[in-house]
Parts: C-alpha cells; structure tokens; sequence
C-alpha cells in the first residue's frame, strides 16, 4: 500500500513535466517491436508547447496507460483531450535474439473518431493541429495498422524500422517521399487511404542510461534525448521539426514535449532469475572407420561421474547452462577423449573420435624334454683268476664326471619353473663345457633378461 501512495504522488509531482512519448517501448512517436513483461503496466503524462502560432496551436497534454499481458501483447489507452480516447494495440511476432530482430504488428488509435491525434479527434480533416490538415488528401487515422522491426547493438544503438497506414501517411512535400505517391507525378491528387508508409528511427547511447532520439513517424521529424531508469523514465523532444524547411507556412509550427513515464516494477515482487539451459548434440565415432559406437557413452569428469549412454547411431544430446565444460566421451576397448565445450547461443555439435585399442599378443614358449642320453651297456670282461699277493693298494681320489646334459636338463627346468637364477648357473656351466651346445645360448641370454626384468 506504501508502494502505491509512493507512485501516485510521483504521478502527481510530475504532471507539469511531461511529453509525447506514449510508452516506454514507444520511441517518440513510433512504435517499437518490444513488449511489456505480463502484468507490469505504465502510466505515461506528456505536456506538448508550439514555437510559435499559439492561436492556431494550442498547448497540448495526454496521459497514457499501457498494460502487458503474456509479455507478447501490449494495450494502451489514450487520452488526448477529455472526449478524445484510443486504444493501441501492440502484439510481438518474434523476439529479439542475436542475430534475428524483434517483430511486431499492431493498431494504433483504435476509436470511434475518423480523424485523430494528440490534438483531438473528430470527422473532418482539419481535426487536430493545423499542420495535420492536408485538405482531402489526410488519411483516415482510425485503426492505423502496422508491422514494425527492431534490432539493438550492444546496448548502444536501437535502430527501428516499420511500414503502416493512416497516421503514418503524410501527403506534405516532404513526407509524401516516405510512401508509395513518391513515385506518381500527381501524389497530390492520390488517396491517401490506399497508400503505406515508411517510419524510421534510431537510438544511440549518449551517457549511461540516455540516448538521443532520431525519427520520421511518416509526417513528422522528431528528435530528443531519454533516460531511462528502472522505475521511470525522463524524456524531451521536438516534434513536427520539419517546420522550420517551410517558415512561410502559418500552419505549421514545431513543438516541444516533455515527458514522464512510470512502470510497476517498484510494486512487484522480486521474482527468481530464470535460468536458461541450451543443447549441445554430439557424437562418439570410431576413428578409424568413422562409424557410430553404440555402446559408447559420456560424462562430465569435473562435476559427477552419471553416463550419458549414446543411442544406436552413436549420438547424444545434453542440456547445459552457459558456460565451460570438460566432457569425456568413452568406449568399451577404445581408448577414452577429452573435449572442452563452450556452451552459448551459438553452441552446435561435438564429435567424439575414439581410437580402438589393440591386443597384445604373448608368444608362448613349448616346453622342452631334455634329452635323454642312454648309456651303452658294460661288458664285463672274463679274467682268470691269478696268484693273491699280498699287497698293499692305494685308494686314489677320483673326481666325479660331470654329465652336461644333466646339467642342460636341470637349467630347462629351472627355467620354466621360473628359477632364472639357478637356470643361469646351470646354462652357465654347460657353456663352458661345450659352448655350441644344443640351445643353451639362447635359454641363457632370456634367463638374464627375464631376471633383470623381475629386478634381479
């Protein structure tokens, strides 16, 4: 309730100071393609004063109210004079992104009268200021339809483009370039109710928060400069400026506008930032073949370990807030990637190539019989028996002889049992005995390898 005393006595303050701006998404005179967010309304005081002519150009006040529904359609009633009253209607077609403009269609000056304007309304043609009085050839401003662009920079310059008919058809020297009769050698005697014309306008940001203004309404130049401010917004403006290219002319006289607008934001209640979320497609493909892998799947390594399985072709699709990932595509026997994505606006496709991994073969190595040496039987020799002497016989010590094939034998199966330390001993000494004997180099040089691999 505090809230709404508060808006009412700025309204009241603020009377004396106002222009011919209609609305915030109004530039001067002209509409723009944008809308008011559903359920924030605004209330709009212009107070309008002519150059000079005072006694054909009157001062001028209205009052706007301008309401958003579904922040697609904005409705505006108008009041010119105490029985002069319109309704605007506003629709927006598309919203403006990065790259495509903002679209809207609209009425302006919806009402019982034939002819009117911020001057007054009525059913002939010198209703209004006197400098909208082109005899018989004034269109008619009742349900003046029109199809309106607009596209910002950057926040610093808002251009405006659209075409419409009744109140944006003006039959004077210079306006009439700004519809069809331009190109008719007699435009003066044309029908202005079957013509369409040109409006045109531009903003570009001069402080924070101000902008000068620049536009033709298709009769009229107009120029100023706007603040804008979260609550309000202050703006000042000549309009009908192309008076001073005709100063012989008694009807036509430039005029100067002050303007206030307030909207109902201060009322509102603070709502949560909507969070946006945009796609990201992608891909998992074997490097190698470039064909899908259906079993392959993704995750994000810094923020959770959940998979994200592809589908049959190899494809997935995530949806992320803006900002910078890591994301990790992988495959069962394909070796795992690493991507950085960048997720905005223009966010487009990933593709995964995984590289296959390949299996190592071991050679297996056959055990080896060692070789058996059969002995040649011993025959005994016959001996006769001789005389017994008593003597006495030395024992000599003899060394035991030393089968190498044993010895051979003994470093294979060392060997594969895994004793490289004793296989080495055993190949060792048959190398001495016989170097060129059977294998034995070869077993020799892979004990002392697999040894030194084991850390021995």
């Amino acid at each position: 309730m505090k809230k709404l005393l508060l808006l009412l006595f700025v309204l009241i303050l603020i009377i004396p100071l106002q222009g011919e701006f209609q609305s915030d998404n109004v530039y001067i005179d002209i509409p723009s393609a944008n809308v008011l967010p559903n359920g924030r309304f605004e209330i709009s005081i212009s107070a309008g004063f002519p150059t000079d002519n005072t006694i054909l150009n009157k001062p001028d006040y209205d009052i706007y109210f301008t309401y958003g529904l579904l922040s697609k359609l904005d409705i505006r009633l108008s009041m010119f004079t105490l029985s002069d009253w319109v309704i605007d209607l506003n629709y927006n077609i598309v919203n403006e992104t990065k790259n495509v403009p903002a679209l809207a269609v609209g009425l302006f000056d919806v009402t019982y009268r034939k002819y009117i304007s911020s001057g007054g309304g009525g059913s002939e043609t010198n209703t209004g200021f006197p400098d909208e009085n082109y005899g018989d050839q004034r269109a008619i401003e009742n349900a003046s339809l029109y199809f309106v662009m607009t596209k910002s920079f950057s926040d610093i310059i808002k251009f405006n483009l659209g075409i419409g008919r009744g109140r944006f058809i003006g039959m004077s020297g210079i306006s009439h370039y700004f519809n069809y009769s331009a190109f008719s050698n007699d435009w003066r005697n044309a029908d202005p109710n079957m013509l369409l014309g040109f409006f045109i306008g531009g903003m570009i940001r001069l402080f924070p928060k101000t902008y000068f203004i620049a536009e033709f309404d298709g009769r009229d130049a107009n120029a100023g400069i706007r603040y804008f401010n979260k609550y309000f917004s202050i703006g000042l403006a000549g309009t009908h400026l192309e008076a001073y290219t005709a100063p012989d002319n008694p009807q036509i006289s430039a005029r100067y506008y002050a303007n206030i607008t307030v909207n109902s934001s201060m009322l509102e209640k603070p709502q949560k930032p909507i969070i946006r979320y945009f796609t990201l497609n992608g891909k998992i493909l074997d490097r190698a073949t470039m064909k899908p892998i259906a079993d392959g799947y993704v995750f994000l390594p810094d923020i959770s370990e959940n998979k994200y399985k592809v589908d049959e072709y190899g494809r997935f699709k995530l949806k992320f807030r803006k900002g910078e990932y890591w994301l990790k595509g992988l495959a069962p026997g394909y070796y795992w990637q690493k991507q950085k994505i960048i997720v905005d606006e223009n966010t487009g496709e990933i593709t995964f190539l995984l590289k296959k991994k390949v299996k190592k073969v071991k050679k297996i190595i056959k055990k080896q019989e060692p070789e058996i040496i059969k002995k040649a039987p011993v025959v005994k020799k016959k001996t006769i028996p001789a005389v017994k002497k008593k003597t006495t016989i030395k024992k000599k010590k003899t060394t035991p002889k030393v089968s190498i094939s044993k010895l051979y034998a003994e470093g294979m199966k060392a060997y594969l049992k895994g004793d490289y330390k004793r296989a080495i001993n055993r190949f060792a000494k048959v190398k001495r005995i016989n170097p060129n004997y059977k294998n034995v180099q070869k077993y020799y040089r892979q004990a002392k390898r697999r040894l030194k691999a084991l850390g021995g």
